[in-house]
């Protein structure tokens, strides 16, 4: 056999293992064990606290940062400082989105901080502020499942690049395998 198809199938086998080790890490991120009925659905602890308050934690991109605050406040959020391409987005239509699944007790799901681009990533400083000034317990929670859909698809893309490389490999090895090495003696006897 020549090397091409050995190096092309090893390929490929390299490529569908890969693949599947990401599919099955990203699905993992995703949270499948996860019920909606847990508080933990809407994402885990990232950030606790009491308006009016100012802190700054790190971002990184693939999550989204639900934020709750105490059921019938009234509080603002803003990025003070960073780059532009990370906003607070209100629930405006679906801010009953975690009242029933995921509900936590004593709080309401008011919007989501999320990354525009990638690579944008890193510290940033939020303020969270009520209109009164009174103190109003909030609270942000990381959801990566985000990333863990775009580390699945990647993982599922992989496997069907690393297959299709698989049988272009096995195509090669029929082709070698039918060549017929002819070797002629060109010594002349005189």
């Amino acid at each position: 056999m020549h090397k091409t198809p050995k190096i092309v199938v090893l390929v490929g086998f390299v490529i569908v293992v890969v693949g599947f080790i990401l599919l099955q890490y990203g699905a993992g991120i995703m949270g499948s064990e996860t019920r909606p009925e847990s508080e933990d659905w809407s994402g885990t602890l990232f950030f606790e606290g009491t308006t009016n308050i100012t802190a700054e934690s790190e971002f990184t991109i693939g999550s989204a940062y639900n934020v709750f605050v105490e059921e019938g406040a009234n509080v603002s959020v803003e990025i003070v400082t960073g780059k532009k391409i990370i906003e607070f987005e209100d629930c405006s239509d679906d801010c009953d989105l975690y009242d029933i699944d995921g509900h936590i007790d004593g709080y309401q799901y008011i919007g989501v901080i999320d990354f525009i681009e990638f690579g944008d990533t890193g510290t940033y400083k939020f303020k969270f502020s009520q209109e009164n000034g009174q103190e109003v317990d909030v609270m942000i929670r990381e959801d990566k499942s985000f990333g863990g859909f775009l580390i699945a698809a990647t993982g599922f893309s992989s496997c069907c690049i690393g297959v299709l490389t698989l049988a272009i490999g096995g195509l090669l090895t029929t082709k070698y395998k039918d060549e017929i090495v002819v070797m002629v003696d060109q010594t002349h006897k005189s």
